[in-house]
C-alpha cells in the first residue's frame, strides 16, 4: 500500500488513488457534478491587502466519490480544505513556466477509508478502535494515534500479556 496517497494533496484533475472502503478493490473517483469549492471569507478579505499574493487563497470543498468497481459503486462523501500553490508546467515550446493551481487536502471521508488491512481474526474491540483511528486520521492525526495506542492495549489484553511485572 502506497502511504503517500494519504498525505499528498490532490487537484480536480489528478486525484489520489484512494481504495474503496467497502469492496477494497476499486478506486474512488469524483462523481460527476458533485465537486464544490468556495473561498473562505477571511481569504476573500485578504485580497484587499497591498502585499496579497494568490498563495494566500484558502478554501473549503466537498464532493462525492464513487467506487470504480462496477459491482460495488459505493458512494463516499469527502470534505476538506483547499489552497493555491504554484507548480511547474511546460509551455508549447517545452520551456518550464510557473503556474498557480488549486490543491485540496481531505479532512473527512464517510464511510472512512481503510488505512491498513486488518486480519479477519482480529478481536472486535481491537478492530473497532482501529476503525475509530481511521475515521480521525485526516482531521486529527494525534487523536487517531491515541486510538491506535488503545487498540494495541486491547490486543495485548486479549493475548493475556501481563500489564505489570512485580519483581523483588
Amino acid at each position: 500500500m502506497d502511504r503517500k496517497v494519504f498525505k499528498l494533496p490532490f487537484t480536480r484533475v489528478a486525484i489520489q488513488d484512494w481504495q474503496c472502503p467497502t469492496c477494497q478493490k476499486g478506486l474512488l473517483r469524483i462523481k460527476e457534478g458533485t465537486f464544490f469549492s468556495e473561498e473562505t471569507s477571511l481569504s476573500k478579505k485578504a485580497h484587499d491587502h497591498e502585499a496579497w499574493d494568490p498563495d494566500w487563497i484558502s478554501s473549503v470543498y466537498s464532493c462525492l466519490l464513487e467506487c470504480s468497481n462496477n459491482s460495488c459503486k459505493e458512494t463516499v462523501s469527502n470534505t476538506g480544505k483547499g489552497f493555491v500553490d504554484w507548480d511547474i508546467e511546460h509551455d508549447e515550446h517545452g520551456y518550464p513556466e510557473q503556474v498557480y493551481g488549486d490543491f485540496f487536502k481531505p479532512l473527512f471521508f464517510h464511510p472512512h477509508l481503510k488505512l491498513i488491512s486488518v486480519p479477519e481474526k482480529t478481536p472486535d474491540e481491537v478492530n473497532k478502535k482501529l476503525n475509530d483511528s481511521f475515521q480521525l486520521f485526516f482531521s486529527s492525526p494525534s487523536a487517531a494515534s491515541n486510538h491506535v495506542r488503545a487498540a494495541i492495549e486491547s490486543l495485548l489484553n486479549n493475548l493475556n500479556v501481563n500489564r505489570y511485572r512485580v519483581s523483588k
